[in-house]
């Protein structure tokens, strides 16, 4: 029994670790995200808005979902919602920014699935 715990744990630790990763990388490239999609920085603060605004909005209904069904199913909905989101921005070309802010968007709501569930466990 011990031992399923400790896995537990290293699993959560790490998609833990990961989402925070993922949360901070734009502040990280913001540089050559603004060359890139040729934005300015208002453009390029509305990146990290969008994601904190669906981390907001998603955060209550995934917590009451997590009350009324399977909390591993959420987890495990809202990271594949996660690493598709992030997945896909990375393929996004220069001329489709508002598809960029999108994903954001999405990888705010997968972001909420884990945040308010996980440390329930």
């Amino acid at each position: 029994m011990e031992n399923k715990k400790l896995v537990c744990l290293i699993i959560l630790f790490a998609i833990n670790l990961l989402n925070y990763m993922d949360r901070f990388t734009i502040a990280g490239v913001l540089n050559d995200v603004i060359k890139f999609y040729n934005i300015d920085d208002k453009m390029a603060g509305f990146l990290q808005t969008v994601f904190i605004i669906f981390f907001m909005l998603f955060a209550p209904i995934c917590g009451c979902l997590g009350d009324r069904f399977n909390r591993k199913i959420i987890i495990l909905i809202g990271e594949i919602v996660w690493v598709l989101a992030v997945f896909a921005s990375s393929f996004i070309p220069q001329n489709h920014f508002a598809s960029f802010v999108i994903l954001r968007g999405i990888v705010g709501i997968g972001e909420a699935s884990y945040a308010v569930v996980a440390p329930l466990f």
